[in-house]
């Protein structure tokens, strides 16, 4: 596990702009919803005493399935790769991108030489999906991809295995990386 100097192992996440933006429609629709609800179900009209409108069910309802569509945004949006603060970024110190730093931002990091990848190495000995590097409550994880050349971890082949600080991590024949903390 690689320790950091915080308060918590926990990540801090920041969402997109256009999560908070959906959240904040969604609350508007379901705030306007139930303002409509109770206008339309209120009897001005009826003594003191009859307190609770007629569609008091039904704003409930209202109300929950709003909260619910909330909270599925927000879920979706961390399934998605939310973005998230490592303190660490994933170093590049040979091959041709070698100097690369690449912050790490997202909970599983792709490497391989594909397009799709969040960091694309275009070594021949690197598969179209090499690696992943996952970030999970404060640990990292590097995981090979069932490449024909291989991930290493401080020169042994691995399959999967928890990252240490200063861990040298070789993708490939000729790549070599590591993560720095900040």
């Amino acid at each position: 596990m690689i320790s950091r100097n915080s308060r918590s192992n926990f990540p801090i996440v920041r969402f997109s702009g256009r999560v908070l933006i959906t959240c904040l429609f969604l609350l508007v629709v379901v705030l306007s919803a139930a303002g409509v609800i109770l206008a339309d179900t209120t009897d001005v009209s009826a003594p003191v005493a009859a307190a609770q409108p007629d569609g008091f069910p039904l704003l409930w309802i209202v109300i929950g399935v709003g909260a619910i569509l909330v909270v599925l945004v927000v879920v979706f949006a961390l399934r998605r790769g939310g973005k998230i603060e490592t303190g660490a970024s994933w170093v590049i110190n040979s091959g041709e991108k070698a100097g690369h730093v690449c912050p790490i931002t997202k909970t599983k990091l792709k490497i391989g030489a594909d397009q799709d990848n969040d960091v694309v190495l275009t070594d021949e000995h690197i598969a179209r999906h090499h690696a992943v590097l996952a970030y999970q409550q404060g640990t990292f994880t590097c995981a090979d991809l069932n490449t024909l050349h291989g991930t290493y971890i401080n020169g042994k082949r691995i399959e999967e295995q928890t990252i240490q600080a200063g861990d040298k991590i070789n993708l490939g024949k000729s790549v070599d990386c590591e993560i720095r903390m900040e």
